[in-house]
This record gives C-alpha cells, structure tokens and sequence, in this order.
C-alpha cells in the first residue's frame, strides 16, 4: 500500500514546493514536484492494483441505458471503462438537454458508484423527431 508518512517526510522540510498532498489517502500532487521527488511512480503503481473492476463491452453498456429509458435508437463505443453514446428517447421529450442527460446518468448511479461503468460520456440525447432532423 501507499506510504503516506515518506511523503510528509520529503515535504516538511519547511521549503516551498508546493502542495504535495491534502490529506491521507486523497493525493493531490503537483507534477513538478512529483517527478523532481519520485513519488509519481508509487502513485500510478497504487492506482492501477486499486482499480480491478470489470470491464463492460458496449453492448453491456446499451443494455442498462436501455433498462432505464425506453430507446428507439443506442449507438455506444467505448474500451471497457470509459463510454460514449448516442442514445434517441421519446422520454426526452419536453426536457432540456441537462435534464436528459441526468435522466441516464441516474438511472446508471448504482453502477457508475461502484466504479463498474467507470465513465459514461452521453454525447447525442436527442428525441426521435430531433435525430431525424440531424441525419436528414
């Protein structure tokens, strides 16, 4: 695991570098001094046994956006962590463009909480009338 002592040791020598760290287990470096100290390495190292979550394949992703509004049209592409999609609703209808994209982004907290759906970018919500204007 992450020794946070080693990094209150390397920067309260009372010289300005910086903010190292705000507190344990919350890191924030500052690149310059990260790499000028060495510490970035056992930060990537931490970060990547931490995150060990299953990846989805876009078609797992289509199915819960489908499970939580009725879609006339989902296109997804992503690498297993991170999404994007074009979804077309008749339940967007009547709701601004924050509000469809919080409609999906709610229906998913469960999953994107827990880190299994780690990123989920909705680039298109569009009604069916408004997806036919677009591609007309």
């Amino acid at each position: 695991m992450f020794d946070s002592g080693r990094l209150k040791a390397r920067f309260s020598d009372g010289r300005q570098r910086g903010r190292a760290f705000s507190a344990a287990p919350k890191l924030c470096f500052q690149t310059a001094s990260a790499c000028r100290y060495g510490i970035i390495a056992p930060f990537f190292k931490t970060t990547l046994l931490i995150k060990d979550t299953p990846m989805l394949l876009p078609e797992q992703v289509k199915e819960l956006i489908a499970a939580v509004v009725p879609c006339e049209h989902i296109e997804v592409e992503g690498d297993g962590h991170h999404f994007f999609a074009v979804i077309v609703s008749s339940a967007f209808e009547g709701k601004a463009r924050l509000a469809r994209h919080r409609l999906i982004k709610d229906g998913l907290a469960e999953k994107l909480a827990s880190n299994e759906l780690h990123a989920l970018s909705v680039s298109v919500a569009a009604t069916p009338a408004e997806w036919a204007a677009k591609n007309a």
